[in-house]
Formats: structure tokens, C-alpha cells, sequence
């Protein structure tokens, strides 16, 4: 089976992606990986599969109301010839400005897809009857196919102790990682109010990406990024959080993981969070929200979930995952996963949503 995956291919993608064209190859699938191929009408597939539909744009090709239509194109180009696939990341695109457009793009996408591959059960019932029929008029087949874990992507090569010698963290302390950006205010204002609580004082908080982006010009963002890194130099003096602003690249993500005994997932809203499986790549107890396919996740594989509207289950699950930690739940989580979530597994559910929609 011929597959193009429709989706930047650079030493930073994203390694969702890396996993799964490596699962569909490895079960004989003749795989593509070529955003350019997809704008230029290169080559001859059986699927065309999307990822985030935001990320079929690029700085060449910008999201706009030009390339909208271009993008129309496209997908009719490639309905004649092959069947569109999409894997639902999202419920809806995590960006504030322009969010009514980029909703569209999503819809108007979506009108396009023979199947989408849903990551859990959350709200699919209520999605599927929203689209139930694509643009030629015909059925579009909705399918869970989960998450699966990083079984490829990162080294895990180095031991507690010598990635806490790497980021200078005492041996003795419980560190609570908190990874990937911290999207919206409502988070950092929610964490907030966990790191001034007393229970967790003798904790550290291990946090690579606290600060908003500030990618803008000018005297205001200038003050912004002043402001922020204030509050960044604020927090660190406590003694019981260790924050920065950085991009951690794959390689160093083990330092961050393998320092840590327990991961919290600090969402607030959302649908999806690769955070979790990550955690239980490096053989860590997750802590994240009843949200989504978080939870649906989160309880699959026994670790804690917290309302996201309330500290005190936040206090709550922090306090069973330090528990099952010291059981060695995290390794049961590894071991769980690597059997369930393995991208062999998932790569064969997704072949089998391929032959459907060719049928």
C-alpha cells in the first residue's frame, strides 16, 4: 500500500510522525513522507494521511485565504486518485489569534477525509454526526486508533543520577516534571496556586518550558519578555522549582525524564496530550486531567487523574502518584504500554482504516 504522509519532514518533526512511518513501513506499507509532494501533486498513492491540518501550511505556503483555496484544490486533486485519512489530534486548533479560521480549515478538512482515526472514545458520537457524509457523499468511517508510545524517537541511555548530575538536582529530592509549553495563562495561574501549597514544599518542580512565547518585535514584547523572565528568576529562588524557557531537543529529552519520578500533565482543556505515553516511555507515573482522551488514557493504564477545576484533586492525585511510584508503577506502565501502544500495533490499526476506506 502506497502512503503519503502529508506532513513536514525536517530533523525537528514532530516524533508522532517518526513513529508511525516507521510502524507502517516496518508492516510493509510503501511509505512517503513529503509535505512538498502533497502541494505539487507529486507521485501516486493509495492515502494521503493528515496529521494536523494547520501543518499542511508552511513559511512558503501561508495560511491565508488564497491558500485556503489552494488547499481545496489539492484535496479534490488527490480524491480522485486516493483516499484522504486523518488522525485527530486536536478538538480544535491551539491557537488564539485567527481561531474561528483555523476552525474552519478544520471542518472544511475534515469534508474531505474517506476516515478519521480518533485517539479515544471522548465525544465521538457527537463528532461522528457532525460528519457523517464527506463532500463526494460519502460515508466517512470514524475509528479509534490510540495513542501509541515512544518506542524509537528518544535515547534513554543514562541513569537517574548522572541526569541530575546534568541538570544539578539534588538525589534526594521527589521531582514532579512538568514538560512541553505551558499553552494558556489559566495554567500557569492553576500551577500557581499548586506550587505555593505546603504539601509539596519538599518537592522540586521540574518545569524546561514555563514562559509564554513572545516571538513578536517592538517595545512591547521587549517589556513582555523583561516581565516574564522576572517572574521566571521570582520562581526559581523558592528552592522548590526549577524553571526556564527553553526548547528541549530529543536528545536532551531523557535528561528531563529520567531526572524525574513523577509527570504531570497540566491541561486544562484539550483532547489529546503525547506527554502521557511519553511519561510511560521512560517508565514514569502520569498525572493529567479528566479531559478527553486524557483521561480516557490515564485510566486505561491505572495512573491519577485530577478535575481540572480543583487544586485539591490536583493535591490529591500528586499524592497517589508519589504512592505508586514507590510501587514501581511506572515500570508496569512501560511494560503495559510497549505491549498495547507499540507502533507496530497502532501501524497495523491504521493499515486496516486504509483498507476500509479503499474498499
Amino acid at each position: 500500500m502506497r502512503v503519503l504522509i502529508a506532513f513536514p519532514n525536517s530533523d525537528t518533526a514532530n516524533p508522532f510522525v517518526k513513529e508511525l512511518v516507521n510502524g507502517l513501513t516496518d508492516n510493509g506499507c510503501d511509505v512517503t513522507w513529503d509535505l512538498d509532494m502533497f502541494w505539487n501533486k507529486t507521485g501516486c498513492y493509495d492515502i494521503i494521511h493528515i496529521q494536523w491540518p494547520e501543518y499542511l501550511f508552511t513559511d512558503e505556503i501561508h495560511f491565508n485565504e488564497l491558500n485556503i483555496r489552494l488547499l481545496r484544490d489539492r484535496l479534490s486533486f488527490w480524491r480522485n486518485s486516493a483516499k484522504i485519512i486523518l488522525t485527530r489530534h486536536n478538538e480544535h486548533p491551539n491557537y488564539s489569534e485567527n481561531r474561528k479560521a483555523y476552525k474552519d480549515l478544520y471542518t472544511m478538512v475534515y469534508s474531505y477525509c474517506d476516515g478519521i482515526a480518533h485517539m479515544g472514545p471522548y465525544n465521538i458520537e457527537n463528532f461522528k454526526s457532525k460528519h457523517q457524509i464527506n463532500i463526494a457523499g460519502k460515508e466517512i468511517i470514524h475509528t479509534i486508533i490510540e495513542h501509541h508510545v515512544y518506542t524509537n524517537s528518544y535515547a534513554n541511555t543514562i541513569s537517574l543520577k548522572q541526569a541530575r548530575r546534568i541538570l544539578k538536582i539534588n538525589d534526594n529530592r521527589f521531582v514532579i516534571l512538568i514538560f512541553g509549553r505551558i499553552r494558556f495563562k489559566e495554567e500557569r495561574k492553576f500551577l500557581t496556586k499548586l506550587f505555593k501549597r505546603k504539601e509539596f514544599k519538599d518537592c522540586l518542580f521540574l518545569i524546561p518550558s514555563w514562559l509564554p512565547p513572545t516571538n513578536g518585535k517592538g517595545l512591547r514584547n521587549l517589556f513582555k519578555k523583561i516581565f516574564h523572565t522576572s517572574i521566571l528568576l521570582l520562581m526559581n529562588s523558592s528552592g522548590h522549582i526549577k524553571a526556564c524557557n527553553i526548547f528541549v531537543r530529543d536528545n536532551e529529552t531523557q535528561f528531563y525524564f529520567n531526572s524525574s519520578d513523577v509527570v504531570l500533565v497540566p491541561r486544562l482543556e484539550g483532547l489529546n496530550s503525547g506527554n502521557i505515553m511519553l511519561a510511560f516511555s521512560f517508565k514514569k507515573v502520569a498525572v493529567g486531567p479528566d479531559i478527553g482522551n486524557m483521561a480516557f488514557d490515564l485510566r486505561e493504564f491505572g495512573n491519577p487523574i485530577f478535575k481540572p477545576d480543583s487544586i485539591e484533586s490536583l493535591i490529591s492525585a500528586l499524592n497517589s502518584a508519589k504512592k505508586l511510584t514507590s510501587q514501581g508503577w511506572g515500570h508496569i506502565n512501560y511494560i503495559k504500554s510497549n505491549t498495547l501502544r507499540n507502533s507496530n500495533v497502532i501501524s497495523q490499526k491504521y493499515i486496516k482504516l486504509y483498507s476500509q476506506s479503499i474498499v
